[in-house]
Order: structure tokens, then sequence, then C-alpha cells
């Protein structure tokens, strides 16, 4: 086993428990073959001069955000290389789903690519699903980056392959300095022992960091974005949340759907179950005539469970957005939101 590809088998409860959880594809016809991911794969880090494949595996980039990427990459010291339908435009996603999967497996089997980094999110990622070689990815761990529709790529191959993944900034976001930092804890700094705490700045319409539930956890990283979390139901890729510190941000959504997709969650999923539940921002997720607060829908459906649960943390569709490793073992912090995380 190589430095690449150093992986270490889940010991112990916290290996137990996700295994004994895992979801399976039972009933389902037609796709990937019904396996799990039986250890985790921790992806060499980046460095100045590393080599990343930059893609679009959902919506269409314009030119303008495909510019913004590589300028943003370059000046963290990274060569980028386009994928071969980079700028490809299919009606509302990036290119047919084929030339997406080709450009998503071209960039795990090349040697010459340290890292996988998506232009943006959009729609269209989770049409991939189905077709991806789990195995290829498995087998070329790599930094793989991005969030909002990227949310079912980074918790897929998590569950399918056990490759840690980044629910961070997509390449063509704006890289703040509160960005910029725990960008590079997590992607750059030696090692899979840091910290994570959030934005105190906040942004312009940005939500206050708000205890819920008080108290401290320990699980495995998973989450991403409600409206994928919710549309990963049942397929058979989205990872089991009993134990787990699950995270959680959408936008544009009005408070009674944020509302219906959380009950989505608790009927489909053991979310009931987990450690923690960190509620990140919310963004222009507004209540329509006199209906709850986000806040209230989310106070309202969880407030029987015990596990810590927080609000506003630095997590979604907003300028500071920290990045956090899913499928990485973690303790929480509620009163001040530390994560530490540790491999």
């Amino acid at each position: 086993m190589n430095r690449r590809q150093f992986a270490r088998m889940l010991g112990g409860a916290t290996g137990g428990a996700w295994l004994a959880g895992c979801q399976s594809n039972k009933g389902i016809t037609g796709r990937t073959e019904n396996v799990v991911a039986k250890e985790v794969i921790y992806p060499e880090k980046l460095k100045y001069g590393s080599t990343i494949g930059l893609i679009a595996p959902a919506s269409f980039a314009s030119e303008e955000k495909v510019d913004r990427a590589i300028k943003n990459l370059s000046e963290l010291g990274l060569k980028v290389i386009e994928g071969n339908y980079l700028r490809e435009k299919n009606g509302f996603v990036a290119g047919t789903d084929e030339q997406r999967l080709e450009d998503l497996h071209n960039m795990f089997e090349d040697p010459g690519i340290d890292g996988i980094w998506c232009v943006r999110g959009g729609y269209g990622a989770g049409r991939l699903l189905d077709n991806i070689d789990y195995d290829l990815v498995r087998k070329n761990p790599k930094v793989f980056i991005g969030y909002s529709d990227i949310t079912s790529l980074v918790n897929a191959f998590f569950y399918k392959s056990g490759l840690i993944c980044f629910h961070g900034p997509v390449a063509s976001s704006k890289f703040t300095y509160y960005t910029s930092l725990y960008l590079n804890r997590a992607l750059f700094d030696p090692g899979f022992t840091f910290t994570v705490l959030p934005n105190r700045d906040y942004d312009e319409g940005g939500e206050v960091y708000t205890v819920l539930k008080p108290g401290e956890a320990e699980g495995i990283m998973v989450g991403g974005n409600l409206s994928l979390l919710a549309s990963m139901c049942g397929t058979g890729f989205l990872p089991d949340f009993k134990d787990k510190i699950v995270f959680i941000e959408d936008i544009g959504e009005s408070s009674y759907r944020v509302d219906r997709m959380i009950v989505q969650l608790r009927q489909a999923t053991n979310i009931d179950l987990a450690s923690a539940l960190i509620f990140g921002n919310f963004t222009n997720c507004k209540a329509e005539n006199g209906d709850q607060t986000v806040e209230e829908v989310i106070t309202n459906q969880f407030k029987e469970l015990a596990c810590p649960q927080v609000m506003g943390y630095s997590i979604g569709h907003i300028d500071n957005h920290c990045t956090i490793p899913v499928g990485i073992n973690a303790n929480f912090r509620s009163k001040d939101g530390l994560i530490r995380f540790k491999a």
C-alpha cells in the first residue's frame, strides 16, 4: 500500500458503528453493484505546484466562472488542467451525462492529477451516481472538493468507495480570508488533525451562530445541502446517519419546503439517531405569509432530540464558508462551535 493510497481500516466502536449502520441498495435494480466501502481512504494532501483537474459535473459554468475558478486555483499555487467537457452546455447541465462522467473518471484515472475541484454546483451531479466506477475512485484516491449539488458526489464517494472528500467552496467561489484559512487547513496542511470554528464576522444577510441544544459529541462527519440529502433518500448512495455528526445547509427554499425535506429525512433515514446536528446558513430561505421561520421549523422538528444542535454555522451558500471533510471522525463542542477532526 503506497503513500497515495494509505488507508485505515475503521476499528473499534467507531468503525463497527459505521459499517453496521450502512444503508444498502436492497431492492434497487439496474444500479451500481450492491457494495459499500469497508475501509476509509485518506487522500494525499495538496502542496504548492499540485495539479488540479477542473470539472463541471453539474450545471454549466459561464466563462466568467471558469476564469474566476482558474484564477482562484492559480493564486493557491496550483496548476489547472481543464476537463475535456468543462465548457460544454447541455440545457440546464454542463454537457451530457456521458461527457460529465467521462471527465470525472478521467481525472481520477490520470496519475498526473493530484486533486479534483468542481467549478460550480447547480444541478445534475446526482444523475451520474448510478454509473460512477466507485472501484476506480477507491483505487485512485485524490482530493475531491465542492458543495451544493456536489453534496451527492462527496457523500456517495465516501459511502461507496470509502474516500474522504471535502465539502467546501467550489473553484469559482469567493475565497475570503476565513474561507482560505480553513481551506488551507483541510487541503494543504499535513495530516487530518485540525480544527474549525464558525466565522464571527458575519456575512451580510448571514445567520448568527446560535446554540439550540448544548453539549458535546463525537462522530463521523456527513451531510451537505438539504435538498440533495432529501433527494438521495432511498437511492442507496446516502450514508447512514446513526452516531454521525450531520451538517445541513440550503439556499432559496421557503420555510415550508425546508420543513417538508426535513420530514422526508426523518421518515426515510435514521437522522434522529445522529450524535449532533449542525445547521449551516439557510440563505434566502424565508417564511411566506406569516409561516414559521427556518429556525422555528428546525427547533420544532428536532426539539425532542437530546443531541447537540446549532444553527448559523459557516457552511453553505455564503462567502465565509469553511471546508468540512466528509467521512472523517470529529469531536464537536456546541458552546463555541469547535470541530476537531482527527484521523
